[in-house]
């Protein structure tokens, strides 16, 4: 079951990836961007729901719902109550489930992407506004790219530290 896992993990990462193809916001963009996100999200969870330990699932379906969850939790005349950024923690329940399987894992070597980190961190920064917790996120994001950062991670990171009352770390 491992292996169907990583099967269908890897269609998701497939159909994800194609949602580049559709950057615009054509009708006919639209509607594949849509299609492709559906697709992803189903491959994804049936990987999951083979192999609960495979850490990259959660993460790919995190970064699915952070990414492309707008449009995949549109409100619906029959959801009035659904907050705007639904997705966002939907991004974070799967995000972080990815974060705990992948630190139980005795690979060392295991290297977890530095956008996991950030968006997750961007996440507590925006919406749940735990500016402690964002600034260890993009702390991690940080030493996640080896130190040769991008300057959206070193700004996320100093207004983190400032608006968390750490202004000597910024």
């Amino acid at each position: 079951t491992r292996l169907q896992s990583k099967i269908y993990n890897s269609l998701g990462e497939i159909y994800s990836n194609t949602l580049r193809k559709f950057p615009g916001r054509s009708r006919i963009d639209l509607e594949n961007r849509l299609k492709y996100i559906k697709l992803a999200q189903y491959q994804f969870k049936r990987a999951k729901s083979y192999d609960t330990q495979n850490y990259k699932a959660y993460l790919n379906l995190g970064d699915l719902y952070y990414r492309g969850g707008k449009e995949l939790f549109k409100p619906s005349s029959n959801i009035v109550s659904r907050d705007s950024n639904f997705h966002l923690d939907m991004a974070k329940r799967e995000y972080e489930s990815g974060i705990a399987i992948a630190s139980n894992i005795e690979n060392a070597n295991l290297k977890l992407k530095p956008s996991i980190y950030y968006n997750l961190g961007y996440i507590y920064y925006k919406k749940i506004k735990d500016y402690t917790k964002a600034s260890d996120l993009f702390r991690r994001a940080f030493l996640a790219t080896g130190r040769n950062s991008t300057p959206e991670i070193n700004t996320a990171l100093g207004l983190a530290y400032l608006r968390g009352n750490q202004p000597d770390l910024a």
